[in-house]
């Protein structure tokens, strides 16, 4: 699938690759997410569909399925919308049954129905640890406030949530 004269060429042409792939599904992703609005069937259908076109994408092959599918493509043989860190020449790849079975199983990791069902409401647990960790900083574990205890966490929780 990666053509290139060395090793360190294809591999270099496969990171990019991979970073490619990884920031077309986070992006369809996204989309899809909005789309939903947590309903996990419409999720799942929408980025079955999704999940096809990119590998029509990839192979030059985009035209219908993208235009009715895809978020980022249009179809278009000028639209290479996703496709910046891929060399001109590893813009359309020639892959085989067993790359498009590769491709879909990588796929498959970000839009496979368990990972959908803990991910369709699009949280993360960022937010939680930052909180955490300010609840941390105003109420030390080897301290303890006994009076003012409520007002502290209190005033955290509002420092946290208006950025103050």
């Amino acid at each position: 699938m990666f053509d290139g004269r060395t090793k360190a060429n294809r591999e270099k042409i496969h990171r990019r690759f991979s970073f490619d792939l990884t920031n077309r599904c986070t992006i369809e992703y996204n989309f899809a997410i909005k789309e939903a609005a947590g309903k996990l069937d419409k999720l799942v259908n929408r980025l079955r569909y999704v999940a096809d076109c990119i590998i029509d994408y990839y192979t030059g092959h985009c035209g219908d399925t993208c235009r009715t599918y895809s978020y980022i493509c249009k179809g278009t043989v000028s639209d290479f919308g996703g496709k910046e860190f891929l060399h001109e020449h590893a813009r359309c790849l020639y892959m085989t049954e067993d790359d498009e079975n590769l491709v879909c199983n990588c796929k498959n990791i970000r839009f496979g129905r368990k990972n959908l069902e803990k991910t369709r409401f699009g949280t993360s647990t960022q937010k939680c640890e930052a909180t955490n960790r300010g609840y941390n900083k105003s109420n030390p574990k080897d301290m303890t406030y006994k009076r003012n205890f409520p007002a502290r966490i209190h005033s955290t929780a509002h420092r946290i949530n208006y950025r103050t």
